[in-house]
């Protein structure tokens, strides 16, 4: 009898609750990296009967939480992120030979219940008067990767033999169900004028639960052979609170752009590999693979006010896939062979927009979408020929995805430069098209001073310097006597 056990739980919490003054970044972060493994060996045999019999259970259950409950406020970028990898596996190997019966029986499990959840309380305010500001929850995703490779496994590999009778049992189950939320709290409040605002709960729950058995016996019976793999997390973005600069009177734009995303990728795969021999032969094998995965995006609350003056975006994304088989040889005089795979995954997808939220973009679009199973087309990595630069706009060889007002960082790579002093500096953009823009910055007519020739930006950065040569693009009528 083999019985083995391995467990990771606890709770692991990063919080600010003060006040930072003014700073020049900020990141607020918990990092977790767990992997609880388990592997049972068993051997029996006798000249009457060989028995073997095991349990073994591979268990990930942590609350990892990062918050903000103060006023946490930088001249550049505002990071509070909880970034947790995760994964379990639970193993099991047995060989029973007995001369008149031969018994393997195994329970093998694993499990990832872990809650992952970064949150803006209500008494929070996170700002950043010339960066962004990023509200995030990772779970197996690197900022630009999904880690498949944190897997939650249980397998079991058995052989019996038996001159009389050979009987092989085996149940194996592998979860993987993390919660994954980024929130803002109704009355907590974000702010990046001349930055992005990005609020962002991605997670990658990876099932797999294999079964490999041989046995021979006069009478050989396979009763129940059931690996069962389910995907079935929770990603959630619940944005309760607020976007916005706010004087106490009048609320304006608090962000140059919004992008509010819920992404999960929930893949179960379960699999049999099952041979036998005898006389009379009985097999029964079944594997399933399944998942009920939730992805969920709230876009305001009931009191919210949002307000971008670029675009701002909703986005919840669910990628999503089962895969069962089964493969059963038996041979003998009588051969009985019942087995089945089965694999369903039903996820659910929503998006939803609170009664009395106030959501605003001042030059650009508000978008709310939630898709599944949609692959986006290819994008470009935001490299681009100079020497292709014409009429002042960039040309990319794929779409670009950006929008208007967004940061970037121009680095020339060793080539030509397309302007002067500009190499190294962060610069927005306007979007001119799917696969170009150009670098500048837009804003409203009615914000410049006639008689002293002022602009005002508002309480956005323009990012310009002094010695830049603009041009002037009217979008509209035109200011003053400018053509």
């Amino acid at each position: 009898i083999v019985s083995g056990t391995a467990t990771s739980g606890g709770s692991v919490t990063a919080a600010f609750n003060g006040t930072s003054g003014t700073i020049a970044t900020a990141n607020v972060v918990s990092n977790v990296n767990a992997r609880p493994s388990v592997e049972g060996r068993a051997t029996a045999g006798g000249v009457g009967a060989g028995i073997t019999n095991g349990t073994v259970t591979a268990t990930l259950s942590p609350t990892i939480t990062t918050s903000v409950g103060g006023n946490l406020t930088a001249t550049g970028n505002v990071t509070v992120l909880t970034d947790a990898r995760l994964g379990a596996d639970s193993y099991y190997q047995a060989i029973s030979l007995g001369g008149l019966g031969a018994v393997g029986t195994g329970t093998i499990a694993a499990t990832n219940s872990a809650t992952i959840r970064t949150v803006v309380t209500a008494t929070g305010t996170v700002g950043s008067t010339g960066g962004s500001v990023n509200v995030l929850a990772y779970h197996n995703f690197d900022g630009t990767n999904f880690l498949s490779a944190n897997t939650v496994e249980a397998g079991a590999k058995q052989v019996t033999v038996s001159i009389g009778l050979a009987v092989s049992d085996v149940n194996m189950t592998a979860t993987a169900s993390a919660s994954v939320k980024s929130d803002v709290d109704a009355g907590g409040t974000l702010v990046a004028p001349s930055g992005s605002v990005n609020v962002k709960s991605v997670s990658g729950n990876y099932a797999i639960s294999q079964y490999k058995r041989t046995g021979g016996a006069l009478i050989g019976v396979a009763p129940d052979a059931n690996p069962t793999a389910t995907a079935s997390g929770t990603t959630e973005v619940n944005l309760l609170g607020h976007v916005r600069s706010f004087d106490g009177v009048t609320s304006t734009s608090g962000a140059s752009n919004i992008d509010v995303l819920a992404k999960a990728n929930d893949i179960a795969t379960a699999g049999i590999d099952n041979a036998g021999g005898g006389a009379i032969s009985i097999a029964d094998s079944n594997s399933t693979a399944q998942g009920t995965p939730h992805i969920n995006v709230v876009f305001g609350g009931s009191s919210s006010v949002i307000i971008s003056t670029n675009d701002a975006s909703a986005e919840a994304f669910s990628g999503n896939d089962a895969d069962a088989s089964t493969s059963s040889a038996t041979g003998g005089v009588l051969n009985v062979n019942l087995f089945g795979a089965t694999a369903s995954m039903t996820p659910t997808v929503a998006i939803s927009v609170t009664g009395g939220a106030h959501i605003t973009s001042d030059l650009g679009t508000v978008t709310v979408e939630a898709t599944s199973n949609e692959e986006p087309p290819p994008t470009s990595d935001g490299t681009f020929n100079a020497a292709t630069v014409s009429g002042n706009t960039i040309t990319f060889a794929l779409v670009h995805n950006a929008f208007t007002g967004q940061l970037v960082a121009y680095d020339r790579q060793g080539g030509g430069a397309i302007a002067p002093n500009l190499d190294g500096r962060s610069i927005t953009v306007i979007v001119t098209g799917t696969n170009t823009l150009q670098l500048g910055v837009v804003f409203d007519g009615a914000a410049v001073n006639p008689f002293t020739d002022v602009i005002d930006f508002g309480n956005r950065s323009h990012n310009l310097e002094t010695g830049d040569i603009v041009i002037y693009q009217p979008i509209g009528g035109a200011i003053g006597n400018l053509p």
